[in-house]
């Protein structure tokens, strides 16, 4: 009379090859229906090398600017231009891209002072004229080809303008 033990064994085996000879045909119509449909939510079918033709569609985000400032018709006794980035630049190619011009096209030179936004890859810079603003309208632009720190190129032009009006300090 075979043991218990033997009975268990053999079923347990049968069980497994019936387990084996219908999975196959199971997973086969699942993958069937992606190979037949030619579609991937991430990919396009055309692009035979499977890889998303854009930069965002890869995950890798595009250097731009999100913010700037002063805004329009600021009033203060000194103007710093703040820009903020989504990403981490290349500090030097940003700083050899950016402009800022008078309204009589007369260029202002000055220091960059760059940080980090906490817990984000956003970056900015402030920049400080090495001479004072006068009254006037001003336009600042970073010029396309700014680089992020994974070399990505910034592909348009950045412009933004502005008034400014010093005022003086108060001595009290």
């Amino acid at each position: 009379m075979p043991s218990i033990n033997k009975i268990i064994r053999a079923a347990g085996n049968s069980i497994l090859i019936i387990a084996l000879l219908t999975a196959p045909g199971a997973l086969g119509g699942c993958i069937q229906d992606v190979i037949d449909s030619g579609k991937n939510a991430d990919y396009a079918p055309e692009n035979i090398n499977g890889y998303p033709d854009t930069l965002e569609k890869r995950g890798m985000a595009v250097p731009k600017v999100v913010e700037i400032t002063p805004a329009d018709k600021y009033f203060g006794p000194e103007c710093k231009i703040t820009v903020v980035f989504n990403e981490k630049m290349d500090r030097l190619s940003v700083e050899d891209k950016f402009r800022i011009y008078n309204s009589k096209d007369y260029p202002f030179h000055g220091k960059f002072i760059w940080s980090t936004i906490l817990n984000t890859d956003m970056e900015y810079f402030d920049f400080i004229p090495l001479k004072q603003l006068a009254t006037d309208e001003y336009k600042v632009i970073l010029l396309e080809g700014a680089k992020s720190i994974a070399n990505i190129e910034m592909k348009e032009r950045f412009t933004s303008s502005f008034n400014f009006k010093p005022l003086p300090y108060e001595n009290k």
